[in-house]
């Protein structure tokens, strides 16, 4: 007689499904390595930094626009943490190690669950929204960086020139009407875009970002180069640089200088080591 099926094992509580998802893989820090980068690329926000703190109430003196600033900063990231943990948590639950890296992919299309398809639909018409938004700052990076290398600046003689001439006065009119010439000539450059070079970077930044889609496995490969890339640079390199080099008076004291530097010397470590990881990491998957 055949033997009496066995009993499945009981099951193991969620605090400790979780710490078993959570470790690292095959205890191997390589993929605690692959993860940072794009843990540094989900709170890549200081692009948005300059334009939130310009749209604070200008009536405000200036300390109470940067503690205003340093309030919305903690909220925003307080609540996309919470809402990347919660998510997470909630996959890692429901799928275990079989969970992908973009976990829509986990789910069905076919099925009869109504949230599910209105999700699909919101992540395309995210996608659809949000690309063009971030082409038109790529565009006029590169359109400005073109036309700067074109430019030859004028040689000056500090000797000989001085900078307000003698028998010029300034008011308030004056200064008025100098920030509105400035004004038009900011609007001059950017009309300079010539239609023939507006379509060129456009496609030419398209089908690079096409390409890329085609080429990359999977989507976590460009999260992580990117978190390992420009995130690292962004968000720990160049506010270390700025307040090491705009500090022109030396007012900075020693234990905020020695900070700035941590965060150049770490950012750029970190930087060249998850992104040198991830490199690796994908050629290997590739060879396999």
């Amino acid at each position: 007689a055949p033997p009496p099926p066995s009993s499945p094992p009981p099951p193991r509580g969620t605090l400790q499904s979780l710490e078993h998802y959570i470790w690292p893989a095959n205890s191997s820090w390589q993929s605690v390595l692959r993860a940072c980068p794009i843990v540094f690329f989900a709170f890549s926000c200081q692009v948005n930094v300059c334009q939130i703190y310009d749209e604070m109430p200008q009536s405000t003196n200036d300390a109470a626009r940067k503690n205003m600033m340093n309030m919305v900063a903690l909220a925003s990231v307080s609540m996309c943490s919470f809402l990347y943990s919660s998510i997470s948590l909630v996959t890692l639950i429901d799928f275990g190690s079989g969970i992908l890296p973009n976990i829509l992919s986990c789910y069905s299309t076919k099925t009869a669950n109504m949230l599910l398809h209105v999700a699909f639909g919101a992540m395309a018409i995210a996608v659809v929204m949000a690309y063009p938004l971030n082409i038109f700052p790529a565009r006029v990076s590169i359109s400005h960086m073109i036309h700067k290398s074109r430019q030859e600046a004028p040689e000056i003689d500090d000797e000989r020139r001085t900078l307000i001439a003698d028998d010029v006065e300034l008011d308030a009119e004056n200064i008025e009407d100098s920030d509105e010439n400035v004004d038009e000539i900011s609007a001059d450059e950017e009309e300079a875009m010539s239609d023939w070079e507006h379509y060129g970077l456009t496609f030419v930044i398209s089908a690079g970002t096409l390409l890329l889609a085609l080429i990359l496995p999977n989507i976590s490969v460009v999260f992580g180069l990117l978190g390992g890339t420009t995130s690292s640079l962004l968000g720990f390199v160049l506010p270390g640089l700025l307040g090491i080099y705009g500090d022109t008076n030396n007012e900075l004291a020693w234990n905020d200088r020695l900070s700035a530097w941590i965060l150049v010397v770490a950012g750029t470590v970190v930087g060249i080591l998850t992104t040198g990881v991830t490199v690796y990491s994908t050629i290997q998957e590739l060879v396999e």
